[in-house]
């Protein structure tokens, strides 16, 4: 009537209460225009315009068109969806007040903000005083720490440097003497060069990567027997060579393995490695806003407290990663060592049998030409490292003179000493430059700390001062009162919003399995209540020819559960007992206090039985002067009109 072009009318409808005194009225004057201008008067001669907004705070209009009604029994649920959503916006709505009186209270001179106002400062100042002290020890730390650590990798790279070298000219000479064999090889002991110059591969790999580790992980008492391993030449090796690296081998095992067990039974080590799994656990919730009680410190300023003091047991935690990664490679070398004596001893007496040696020496020709090509690149990565720590060192102002002419033990005597760097020195290259790279960011972290504490002190000086010009606010004593209340406010808001906002919309769509009902008690005991409320919706109802009162009302599986405990299948009520079960559950509304407006069309699938508990509904709810409007509307053959509540 008001958007249909082809409905240009005029209306004027009104509605009254028995009294008379209460009466609705709403009018179209232009039938050109939608304006409708709807009007309330409480004592039946003076009217006044009324708001949409105002209309329904005071009147609960229903409308209905009945169809479908057993689905439609989850239109109660989408009204109850709309409820949980409006409560659940007035408790956020209310929580916005709380943080803003909560706001208003420490913008005021709130003693307690006071003192803490005044012992934050305090706090601060000590802080920035300390930082003036640590931050120059700690740079000049660093500083000592990159001079050691390039002066150490600056000479070990040159040594490496020499024995590639050293090794490059032996294998070298090697293949001069097979390139000028013409001996060839029978196919057996061809394969078996080949295994036996994998296995040399993988020992020379295993060997190289385990003797950095061992050099660094052996104290000064135990460097003395570390010259039998350095003596063997990995790319070159005998039977007393391959003997003596796998005593050796056993030796630094069982020297290790101790040095792990120790490390395990080290209570130190226990709290290290119980730092890095707690750290671990909080990344998770690295970004979040949460503040934990009674420390007050966010997750992501808990992680840095825990990272400040997992730095103490750095040197502790990268020793124990080394001694397992040093285990590994011996592991791997004794065993590769066992199959390269056999293989040589087979190969051996394969070669005593005949004159076949010829192609097996010409087969290792080309072998050595790999060797060399791979010895050929670590060679020149030594050269690059070289070169490199030689500029980092000179970045350091280290004389180049000195490092030229003089040995390692010579230069190092130059630098001063420090105790705290002996553990840190005995780490791995990249843990090295890990932990540089780790006090770099420190001291910037704490370069930046000193501008962000300037600024606070400055902050909670004007703070200060604001304090304790201001008057205190008259709620000041219920702070911690409001601060407990905005708690449980955001906390409900959220479920109400949130999970049983997710809950129901779940529900509406058929998306919730009973398996998660049996696992999930939090939903579980949120649908018992749904069917709880959706029962009492319904209240009384007629099934067949009796009436009852639902108790649960459950739309999963699909059954109303009488007072009586009596079952009855939605499927199994007839139309116009669902459309009535429906229907009733729009009218129970005992805790809307509204007066109600109840407009239901086109009922025609209902009969006498399934509409006289509407009946029943709607003169119950006139004789309580509740219902100022109650109009059914069937479609017949003649106009008839009957009244509902006997007038």
């Amino acid at each position: 009537m008001i958007n249909s072009d082809y409905q240009k009318v005029t209306f004027k409808f009104e509605v009254s209460s028995t009294e008379g005194n209460l009466i609705l009225r709403s009018r179209k004057d232009d039938p050109n225009r939608s304006e409708i201008i709807l009007e309330e008067s409480t004592d039946g001669k003076i009217f006044k315009p009324i708001s949409f907004e105002t209309f329904e705070g005071k009147y609960n209009l229903i409308y209905d068109i009945p169809n479908n009604p057993t689905e439609r029994l989850y239109d109660l649920v989408e009204e109850l969806k709309e409820e949980q959503l409006r409560y659940g916006n007035r408790f956020k709505e209310f929580g916005w007040f709380l943080r803003d009186t909560i706001k208003e209270i420490a913008q005021s001179r709130d003693t307690k903000r006071l003192n803490d106002i005044g012992n934050k400062l305090i706090e601060v100042v000590e802080r920035r005083e300390g930082l003036d002290i640590e931050l120059p020890r700690l740079e000049a730390f660093l500083d000592l720490f990159e001079k050691h650590a390039y002066v150490k990798f600056y000479y070990y790279y040159q040594n490496e440097c020499i024995r590639l070298e050293d090794a490059k000219n032996r294998i070298e000479e090697k293949s001069e003497e097979l390139a000028r064999s013409e001996r060839k090889l029978s196919g057996r002991s061809k394969k078996l060069k080949r295994r036996i110059s994998s296995l040399q591969g993988d020992f020379i790999t295993h060997y190289n990567v385990a003797t950095p580790l061992i050099s660094d992980l052996l104290s000064k008492k135990e460097k003395q027997r570390f010259g039998i391993w350095k003596s063997i030449n990995p790319y070159y090796t005998s039977d007393d060579d391959l003997n003596r690296i796998k005593a050796e081998t056993i030796h630094y095992l069982n020297l290790f393995g101790s040095q792990i067990d120790k490390f395990q039974s080290d209570d130190s080590f226990r709290d290290a490695n119980l730092i890095e799994k707690i750290i671990d656990s909080l990344r998770e919730y690295e970004n979040s806003s949460f503040t934990i009680p009674t420390i007050e410190v966010t997750i992501k300023e808990l992680i840095n407290i825990l990272k400040q003091e997992s730095q103490k047991n750095y040197a502790l935690m990268s020793r124990y990663d080394n001694l397992n990664t040093v285990i590994e490679h011996l592991e791997d070398l004794k065993e590769v060592t066992g199959k390269f004596l056999n293989e040589v001893s087979e190969f051996r007496e394969i070669s005593a049998k005949g004159t076949e040696l010829t192609e097996a020496y010409t087969e290792s020709f080309y072998e050595e030409q790999s060797q060399l090509r791979s010895l050929s690149n670590e060679l020149e990565d030594a050269k690059r490292k070289r070169d490199y720590f030689f500029r980092k060192c000179l970045s350091k102002d280290l004389p180049k003179k000195l490092l030229e002419q003089s040995s390692f033990k010579e230069t190092i005597q130059k630098l001063p000493k420090n105790d705290e760097l002996k553990p840190l020195l005995s780490l791995r290259e990249k843990q090295i430059e890990t932990k540089i790279s780790a006090l770099e960011e420190e001291i910037k972290e704490k370069r930046e700390e000193i501008g962000s504490l300037d600024v606070y002190v400055e902050q909670y000086k004007r703070e200060k001062e604001d304090l304790e010009n201001q008057k205190p606010h008259k709620y000041e004593a219920y702070r911690p009162h409001l601060q407990e209340l905005l708690q449980k406010t955001e906390s409900v808001s959220q479920k109400l919003l949130n999970r049983y906002n997710n809950n129901i919309i779940r529900l509406m769509k058929r998306k919730i399995e009973k398996s998660e009902i049996e696992t999930q008690d939090s939903l579980r005991k949120y649908l018992q209540e749904v069917s709880k409320y959706l029962a009492h919706r319904i209240g009384f109802f007629r099934h067949i020819d009796a009436i009852y009162k639902a108790k649960i009302v459950d739309l999963i599986s699909g059954v109303i559960i009488t007072e009586d405990d009596f079952t009855i299948h939605l499927a199994d009520m007839g139309t116009g007992q669902s459309q009535s079960a429906y229907l009733l559950g729009l009218l129970n509304v005992k805790d809307d206090n509204r007066r109600i407006i109840a407009l239901f069309d086109e009922i025609a699938m209902m009969d006498d039985s399934s509409l006289e508990p509407i009946y029943e509904k709607m003169r119950e709810l006139y004789e309580a002067k509740r219902l100022l409007l109650g109009i059914l509307v069937q479609k017949g053959k003649k106009i008839k009109t009957r009244s509902l509540c006997g007038v």
